[in-house]
């Protein structure tokens, strides 16, 4: 005997899945090895709406679970969620359908980290990096006594964007601060634009601070003065350009100008493809050797001028977020889709340079 099967359909509102379909039997031999999952806001009074097509009637069950007789009913059925029984299995055998719900998750246990503390990684890196702000201070200032930990300030450098001026001004300009043996005194660099591509350049090397930025200023020079368009515009490059675009869309990301852009400026500054990721630059902060970069982003909105609406993101190779809003990310989610602060879609990491196109543009980013 064949068990009859049902094309189901489930729809809840709001929910970060929306609608699932489903081939459902009232065979007892019959069981779901995928059950249908919805994330969704339980204060917002949601429901499950389930439908099956080309059928006038459906068995139900009341919304209380108390009742099993069957109700003959047309159309779609309705479940209350916030009617059912918190953190307990509800079967109905009539309907043949299972619900649970899942148990009370606080906020401890959430993907997105709220509050306006530095992260547990930041505040170790400031610990290690006080011990070599310490020993420079001493050293330039020509100290007698060590200094204590609340005796050790806690100094940036903030740079400013410009494009390829910007490059090429912030090596000269960290050039000059270690020359005069301070850039050990410093505890954080930021920037935006034309700077965050000498950031992430020099984040490639996890103890660039401990070596002659002369040799890192004349290799940028070279890449400079090159014919930007043989380098970017080439027909191998313009091929180059269109796989990794198709790439990233098969990761899942959402393809826009920004990407081509990054990949335009990831000729401009390199030989080849560059595979490093903002993650990556943890190394260089392993040992407090070097100070912690933050870049910078504005964030805008569609469709509103820049002047009415816009907001700073920051990004560091252990978090990304909004100060604003006190939210933040681990780095290697960003591009990631996350709903009521659960991860929820994880996506690959991008790779370095589609980061710089979107920190040197003005744009939607969150």
């Amino acid at each position: 005997m064949h068990s009859i099967k049902h094309e189901l359909t489930f729809t809840v509102k709001g929910s970060f899945e929306g609608t699932h379909s489903l081939s459902l039997c009232c065979d007892s031999s019959c069981h779901l090895t995928d059950p249908v999952l919805f994330h969704y806001a339980k204060y917002s009074q949601p429901q499950l709406d389930i439908t099956v097509p080309k059928m006038k009637t459906l068995p139900s069950f009341c919304a209380c679970m108390s009742c099993t007789a069957e109700i003959n009913r047309t159309g779609p059925l309705t479940v209350p969620l916030n009617l059912l029984p918190f953190d307990q299995e509800v079967i109905d055998e009539v309907s043949c359908l299972f619900f649970l719900v899942p148990p009370r998750s606080s906020w401890e246990d959430l993907d997105v980290r709220l509050g306006f503390d530095l992260c547990v990684e930041e505040q170790d890196f400031l610990q290690k990096r006080k011990k070599v702000v310490a020993a420079a201070l001493k050293k330039v200032l020509q100290l007698e006594d060590d200094l204590q930990d609340d005796e050790v300030p806690v100094v940036a450098i903030m740079t400013t964007g410009g494009g390829t001026r910007a490059l090429t001004a912030m090596y000269a300009h960290l050039l000059s601060i270690q020359k005069l043996n301070v850039l050990d005194c410093i505890s954080y660099i930021t920037g935006l634009s034309g700077t965050t591509w000498t950031m992430s350049n020099l984040y490639e090397d996890p103890d660039w601070s401990q070596k002659d930025l002369e040799v890192s200023l004349s290799d940028i020079q070279k890449h400079v003065i090159k014919n930007k368009f043989l380098a970017c515009f080439s027909m191998d490059r313009l091929k180059y350009y269109v796989k990794e675009l198709h790439q990233r869309k098969q990761e899942g990301h959402n393809i826009c100008f920004t990407d081509l852009w990054g990949l335009i400026i990831e000729a401009m500054f390199h030989d080849g493809e560059d595979h490093h990721k903002l993650t990556d630059q943890q190394q260089a902060l392993s040992h407090g050797q070097n100070p912690l970069p933050i870049y910078l982003a504005l964030n805008v909105k569609d469709k509103m001028s820049n002047r009415d609406f816009r907001e700073w993101i920051e990004f560091t190779p252990y978090e990304v977020g909004l100060l604003k809003y006190g939210a933040f990310i681990r780095s290697e989610n960003f591009g990631s889709e996350f709903f009521m602060g659960r991860l929820m879609k994880k996506i690959p990491e991008s790779r370095i340079c589609f980061l710089e196109g979107d920190l040197s543009s003005w744009k939607n980013v969150m």
